[in-house]
């Protein structure tokens, strides 16, 4: 029995972290990174299909860095977590993933170990036949659980999903349209809505590929700019 710790002794009980093969430091350093050092862009999905879960959690490190920190320690330490109404508890092959030589985790392109935690552990969830390596179909994240997430877990309360490009039949619009369109998710971003839109990945690394259905979910956080004056299917540039 130790009546004054101080002065005293100490006696402290070591606990086991749930994700035993991960460094302690490294994880405290990334959540630290993410909320008190306000980088929540570091949130990285590197070689994986986890763009969607990277939105979501770009968003929850960016809007409400405290609950994160809450969320990440308790997943970290215990293997399961609550945020909200929802409840993040990933299978044994996603608790048990290795650390590579480079203090990443192991199979998922160098993804930083506590987004391989919160991203790999959330969609492991709701899909256990992604088991938190570089699977790329059993990764992706559609639609509904975006929108899922973004009120059970991330608990927006006006949640709407305007559906999804498809490829396969793609829709003619004129300059005009695409003004319109514009000015409306511009005019969203002024409310104060959180968008995250499924793109083609094209808009960002500009490639050729056969299929098109290289989508990628990203979050939009300042205005789009449009500097052309429409007219019917093309635009002049307004200089």
């Amino acid at each position: 029995y130790v009546d004054d710790e101080e002065n005293e002794g100490e006696l402290k009980t070591w606990h086991h972290n749930r994700f035993r093969w991960f460094d302690k430091g490294v994880v405290e350093q990334e959540i630290k990174d993410r909320t008190d050092n306000k980088k929540p862009w570091l949130v990285d999905q590197a070689g994986t299909s986890l763009c969607g879960m990277a939105c979501i959690f770009y968003l929850f490190a960016k809007e409400q860095p405290n609950d994160y920190k809450v969320f990440v320690k308790k997943l970290f330490r215990t293997g399961e977590a609550k945020h909200n109404s929802y409840t993040v508890k990933p299978s044994i092959e996603v608790l048990e993933k290795k650390m590579n030589i480079n203090k990443k985790a192991e199979n998922t392109g160098g993804m930083p170990l506590v987004d391989y935690i919160t991203m790999a552990g959330t969609r492991n969830t709701d899909n256990p036949d992604y088991k938190g390596g570089d699977e790329e179909f059993q990764a992706i994240n559609w639609p509904p659980l975006m929108t899922k997430l973004s009120e059970e877990f991330l608990g927006y309360k006006n949640v709407v999903s305007k559906g999804v490009y498809n490829p396969v039949k793609p829709l003619a619009y004129t300059s005009h349209d695409v003004k319109v369109k514009i000015d409306d998710i511009n005019k969203q971003l002024d409310n104060a809505y959180k968008l995250i839109f499924m793109i083609d990945a094209d808009l960002i690394d500009d490639h050729c590929d056969v299929s098109s259905l290289d989508l990628h979910w990203v979050v939009l956080d300042s205005p789009i700019a449009w500097n052309y004056i429409p007219s019917f299917f093309v635009a002049k540039k307004d200089e």
